[in-house]
């Protein structure tokens, strides 16, 4: 989950959140999250679409040659 947290302290940074309210969104978003119990799987399904939207941010809105990544290795847990 850190891996999470701190991917979206970089999206933060990327659209121009305000610095003087970054980590009071970071501690709402960990609450949030922690809360939600997440599933390595839904995890990294929240990590995929950071990356597109980084994506479609550095490619002027254009997402059509966006290929998305495999996810091998992010098997369903079992709840």
């Amino acid at each position: 989950m850190d891996s999470l947290y701190a991917h979206f302290d970089e999206f933060l940074t990327a659209i121009g959140h305000d610095a003087h309210k970054r980590d009071n969104t970071l501690v709402m978003l960990r609450r949030i999250l922690g809360r939600a119990n997440l599933t390595i799987r839904e995890a990294s399904t929240l990590h995929g679409l950071l990356r597109k939207a980084e994506y479609v941010m550095k490619n002027g809105g254009d997402a059509s040659h966006y290929d998305e990544p495999d996810d091998a290795g992010y098997e369903d847990e079992e709840e």
